[in-house]
């Protein structure tokens, strides 16, 4: 069997209204580190060396295009470690 892992770096597109949102949820429910970075955009720190760039841009897809779009399913056995 092959093993796929994801790279130490993704971006997500979404649209400026979602900021404050996205970020409470990054901070708050998972505990990451949320930095602002420039006005359209967070960087968003999980774990020791795994980054997800939020990238803020009115042409994003809605809430609603967006759920069928991609679906990425964490999974750990030590959650507190994924923090």
């Amino acid at each position: 069997m092959t093993t796929i892992s994801l790279g130490e770096n993704s971006k997500m597109v979404i649209r400026p209204s979602e900021r404050d949102r996205v970020q409470r949820f990054y901070r708050d429910v998972l505990g990451c580190r949320v930095t602002p970075k420039s006005k359209g955009m967070d960087l968003i720190r999980l774990g020791a060396d795994f980054y997800i760039g939020a990238v803020y841009d009115e042409s994003a897809l809605s809430g609603a295009d967006r759920l069928n779009s991609i679906w990425l399913d964490l999974q750990t056995e030590d959650p507190d470690g994924l923090k």
